[in-house]
């Protein structure tokens, strides 16, 4: 184990993947856009934020989906813990490892995990 980086390494390689995977095989089609879409979104697992030019897009998961699919199988404080020491999660202001913005699809605030992928990702 030691040869590999320990249990801890190797457990948090497997969740940045995971978590990297699940936006890669929904991103397109499970996630609706904040500014609206004109198409049905089915199975939504949250929503979408593309940021200025160059800085990628900020996923908005909702907390089902990232604790019953995003983070399947990681015990819940130490996925955060270890995805916010990586900088894919960005906590909410008021120290959770979620935040709360308001969502206008939804016309109301919801809490969400803010996963932020970068363009060079």
């Amino acid at each position: 184990l030691d040869g590999f980086g320990g249990v801890e390494s190797k457990e948090r390689k497997a969740l940045l993947d995971q978590v990297k995977s699940f936006i890669d095989s929904h991103g397109a089609s499970r996630f609706e856009p904040m500014e609206g879409t004109d198409r049905p979104v089915i199975n939504r697992a949250g929503f979408v934020l593309k940021r200025d030019s160059d800085q990628g897009r900020d996923y908005l998961i909702l907390p089902s989906v990232f604790k019953g699919e995003v983070i399947a199988g990681h015990h819940q404080r130490h996925a955060t813990a270890w995805l916010i020491d990586e900088g894919l999660l960005i906590p909410g202001a008021d120290g959770k490892s979620s935040q709360k913005p308001r969502i206008p699809a939804l016309n109301c605030t919801q809490r969400v995990y803010v996963i932020r992928i970068g363009d060079d990702v």
